[in-house]
């Protein structure tokens, strides 16, 4: 089985034990075929949160990594949060994924993650979420502009699409259902 992780929300961090490394790492050890795609929002110096370069590489536990680039917008605030990346497109339909799954969905890109599964409906498409009030939304465009207004956006045109979306914890079920008016029918813990 071919098994996409995308990490385009956030950070994707190397040799870390997040959840984005450890479930590619086990989807490879069942003797799946993994790739993660991911954002180039990473840690710089092992101590704060930068960007690298956009490129292609094996992780030291055998797992092919590809980082792609944002789309350039009005400013790179505004690009980083917008988070439309260019060519997602074209690297899923070259890898031809049976199953997607993505950490978080807070990228306006996750509709050419639409469009491929529109394309492929026999794919699987699961996500998570890691977003609560805690964590984000801390002010007032953040919380009504980028969450309510452009993230939700993307969310909402996911939904009829997702086999399940996934919360790591009540607080984030709380804010999906109150900021993206996710579905609690399709949502597990």
């Amino acid at each position: 089985m071919r098994i996409l992780h995308l990490c385009l929300a956030c950070f994707y961090i190397d040799g870390y034990n997040y959840q984005e490394n450890i479930l590619p790492r086990i989807d490879r050890e069942n003797g799946n075929e993994v790739l993660v795609i991911a954002s180039t929002e990473t840690y710089v110096n092992n101590s704060e949160l930068g960007y690298v370069e956009p490129g292609e590489y094996t992780t030291f536990d055998g797992i092919h990594v590809i980082r792609i680039p944002y789309e350039n917008l009005i400013s790179k605030t505004l690009t980083r949060k917008i988070r439309k990346y260019k060519g997602l497109y074209e690297q899923i339909e070259k890898f031809r994924p049976d199953v997607i799954m993505s950490h978080d969905l807070c990228f306006s890109s996750v509709t050419d993650v639409v469009k491929y599964k529109k394309h492929n409906p026999e794919i699987k498409f699961y996500a998570d979420t890691h977003t609560a009030s805690y964590n984000s939304g801390k002010s007032w465009i953040s919380l009504y502009i980028l969450h309510r207004l452009i993230y939700k956006y993307a969310i909402r045109r996911t939904i009829p699409y997702l086999e399940k979306y996934f919360y790591i914890g009540i607080s984030e079920k709380k804010f999906s259902v109150k900021n993206y008016s996710v579905p609690e029918s399709i949502m597990e813990y």
